[in-house]
């Protein structure tokens, strides 16, 4: 098994993904380790939703920018990344926990998909009004990312 320094050192994100499906098993780890991840008052405002169909996934990758449309096609798994804006009541009232939590719930799917053997692109920069229709988020949630997951293919 590969340190977390290893795991780390060899993040990067791939310039194509192969094909292959991401497993049942690293799936449930890899959302697992989302799970897991420190949120404010442990609240855990996140969602991840998986483009399961073909409309969803076409959906997803029109709210990207074009230059990251074909590396996010090629992925065999697309997840929107959403939070759930809200603020610790009697604290920093002005800090939007969504935008850091849900990063960090990221970060830990990153980590956990690289002891995989697997690979992420997570892109920031997209249409959020697409991406909430696309996935059917409710009013509540804003979308931060959409994340591809996968095997990197060798160059």
């Amino acid at each position: 098994m590969r340190t977390l320094t290893e795991i780390i050192d060899a993040l990067g994100r791939p310039s194509r993904f192969d094909p292959a499906p991401v497993d049942d098993e690293a799936r449930r780890a890899i959302f697992n380790a989302a799970r897991v991840a420190p949120s404010a008052d442990n609240v855990q405002m996140w969602r991840f939703v998986i483009a399961r169909d073909p409309a969803c996934r076409a959906g997803l990758l029109a709210a990207l920018p074009r230059p990251s449309r074909p590396l996010f096609e090629s992925a065999p798994l697309l997840v929107a990344a959403l939070g759930e804006p809200w603020f610790v009541k009697g604290s920093r009232r002005e800090q939007p926990f969504f935008m850091i939590d849900v990063p960090i719930a990221i970060s830990h799917i990153v980590l956990q998909a690289g002891e995989l053997g697997l690979a992420c692109a997570v892109e920031y920069d997209l249409d959020e009004t697409a991406v909430k229709q696309t996935v059917g988020a409710g009013e509540g949630f804003r979308a931060v990312a959409v994340l591809a997951i996968g095997t990197p293919r060798a160059a």
